[in-house]
């Protein structure tokens, strides 16, 4: 199954059965597996004979996996009479929503989001210049600091804007997969610095004075 997002909603689509007839699809999810053992192990999200369609799912966990299973027969009647036999398979990972991200007093850097329930959520800090949707092992802050709701860099480079992108990561089909990335972006302004000046007269240019300070 394929599935995309399309104007808050999802976008499925599958391969058309094989042989002749009317084939009466029947979609169906869980938030658990995939549900192929049986059409009744998972929630029904629609039935059609078009090999696509559109729906609304509410996410209730990282990921939601769908499957696919067809009726065949001779008419709609007959197939809808006959059992069905699983046709495809899928998933949707789900990303953490309104991510939002602030500077506190001692420049660092904390951040708020809302991620589904037992979902596992990376954070990654991109530079100017590095694509924030790409994911780089590098850029991942520690998983130390990133709590069920919310994260702190302690660390943040100072003076550049920072785009900070969070993720969710889920273990499917014996392998790990992020979602696509929710980003927020904020600027860490350094505080400011008096140095210490140093006035001379200048015995070259009577009248005027030499100003020199260390950086």
């Amino acid at each position: 199954v394929s599935v995309a997002t399309a104007d808050g909603h999802l976008q499925l689509s599958w391969p058309a059965q094989t042989g002749e007839g009317v084939h009466l699809y029947r979609v169906v999810s869980s938030d658990d597996s995939y549900p192929l053992i049986s059409p009744e192990f998972g929630d029904l999200v629609g039935a059609t004979t078009e090999t696509q369609g559109v729906c609304e799912i509410v996410p209730r966990n990282g990921a939601t996996y769908f499957g696919v299973w067809c009726h065949s027969g001779t008419d709609l009647s007959d197939a809808r009479s006959n059992q069905p036999v699983p046709l495809a398979k899928g998933y949707v990972l789900w990303p953490p929503t309104r991510l939002d991200v602030k500077v506190t007093s001692n420049n660092e850097v904390t951040g708020k989001f809302e991620a589904p329930e037992g979902a596992t959520v990376e954070i990654s800090r991109s530079l100017p210049g590095q694509n924030p949707d790409t994911y780089d092992l590098a850029r991942l802050l520690d998983p130390s600091v990133v709590r069920i709701n919310g994260f702190v860099d302690r660390e943040p480079p100072l003076g550049v804007r920072l785009t900070y992108s969070a993720r969710t990561r889920v273990h499917v089909d014996g392998r790990a997969d992020t979602s696509h990335p929710l980003h927020a972006t904020v600027t860490v302004t350094p505080d400011p610095w008096c140095p210490t000046l140093e006035v001379q007269d200048n015995p070259r240019r009577p009248g005027t004075y030499d100003v020199s300070w260390v950086t």
